[in-house]
């Protein structure tokens, strides 16, 4: 319902664009994504003093962060542990990766379609929004595999404050 609502609310181009802090942004995603019975981790692999603000439209890029976590949690359950680092290279940008069962790569592409869904009660928005949050900041979005055999989702092309 909650995807629903921002489809027909929030399908607008981006509002301003506000310094935001990855890990800030991230941690407090987290909270609203996972519950209190739910022994899923998040780690921040970004070094608080190195980290540089990024433009973005922050509420949402509040909601691409909190449907990239609640796709996470859905599929790689409750145990699952999430990773947020930076990509502050020539990339400018930042990953998510978990240790997850992955996502095969001929379905890399079709997960941001809408209405995709390996879930019988899924409703195959979410990344759908995360992709549709991404373009319209001007960002690239892939997804890969991570680190740790799970799923990595690389959003790049942020614009840094310095």
């Amino acid at each position: 319902v909650e995807d629903l609502l921002w489809l027909a609310r929030e399908q607008r181009e981006i509002g301003s664009l506000e310094p935001v802090a990855i890990e800030a942004a991230a941690e407090a995603a987290w909270k609203v994504v996972s519950g209190p019975a739910d022994e899923a981790e998040l780690h921040c692999d970004c070094e608080a003093d190195s980290q540089p603000l990024v433009k973005a439209d922050t509420d949402q890029f509040r909601h691409l962060l909190e449907n990239l976590f609640r796709n996470t949690i859905d599929h790689a359950g409750l145990d699952v542990t999430v990773v947020v680092g930076g990509l502050f290279d020539d990339t400018n940008g930042f990953y998510i990766e978990d240790d997850g069962p992955g996502i095969p790569v001929e379905d890399r592409e079709t997960v941001f379609d809408a209405g995709y869904s390996t879930s019988e009660s899924g409703t195959g928005l979410g990344l759908n929004i995360v992709r549709r949050v991404a373009d319209a900041h001007g960002w690239g979005i892939r997804v890969t595999e991570s680190s740790m055999g799970g799923t990595r989702f690389e959003i790049t092309g942020l614009e840094v404050i310095e």
